[in-house]
């Protein structure tokens, strides 16, 4: 994540969180916990003060950038025992942090109530372990899996947030597997989606995923009436 026109955030496996300077390199390690290894997996900004910090074993905490505070998140989330999650992504849209989840499936909470979703293949989704989490619009979001991809249209009422539609993708739509990676997912200027998987990338304009329908071609290999084959120079 961009820090102005030289720095940059970066995650680590055992060091925390990490200020990088173009030219100065390291300017300063962030930890939760300084006698403790800390796996971060996924970052993402809230606002120009805080960042939502992901790690693999220790859920996600809020990150003041100008105090160097760290908060818990989800009081509530924790309490359910949920706290060992392993936080693969995340992503800030509109009060809600999305977080997808290594088995655990695709978490929304809500910033500014508490509120939490903990959305699983209960309901709807292909698979638990989520890799990626992308915008299409202010309604619309795409995540990648261990099982394809799926476009979520969620819809927001009194502070609540429910499941609209869903759709899953998978091979047989052209994916180039239905195992994709983690870390591994980008959208640029022009609105186009990127996820990496375990056989290459997958990229495309998500407003024209609808227009697209499978045809194939049906071939008849053979006609059985009453128990028996009818010839083809024949007519029924």
């Amino acid at each position: 994540i961009g820090e102005g026109n030289n720095r940059i955030w970066a995650s680590s496996q055992s060091s925390g969180l990490l200020l990088i300077d173009k030219d100065n390199g390291l300017i300063k390690t962030y930890r939760n916990n300084y006698n403790d290894k800390e796996n971060v997996r996924s970052l993402t900004r809230i606002n120009d003060s805080i960042l939502a910090v992901g790690y693999q074993r220790k859920g996600i905490k809020l990150l003041n950038i100008k105090t160097g505070v760290f908060t818990p998140l989800a009081e509530n989330f924790i309490s359910n025992n949920l706290e060992q999650a392993e936080i693969k992504c995340l992503y800030y849209i509109n009060d809600w942090l999305w977080a997808g989840t290594a088995g655990k499936g695709l978490l929304a909470i809500n910033l500014k109530t508490g509120k939490i979703k903990n959305f699983t293949e209960n309901d709807g989704l292909p698979n638990e372990m989520i890799y990626g989490i992308l915008q299409e619009d202010s309604r619309k979001i795409w995540a990648s899996t261990n099982n394809g991809l799926f476009r979520l249209n969620y819809k927001k009422a009194g502070g609540d947030l429910s499941i609209e539609n869903l759709k899953s993708f998978n091979r047989a739509n052209g994916l180039q597997s239905n195992e994709f990676n983690p870390a591994a997912f980008y959208k640029d200027g022009n609105n186009n989606l990127y996820f990496g998987g375990i056989k290459g990338i997958n990229y495309f304009q998500p407003q024209n995923i609808s227009k697209y329908r499978n045809e194939t071609t049906v071939i008849i290999s053979e006609v059985i009436f009453d128990n028996v084959p009818i010839e083809s120079n024949k007519s029924v």
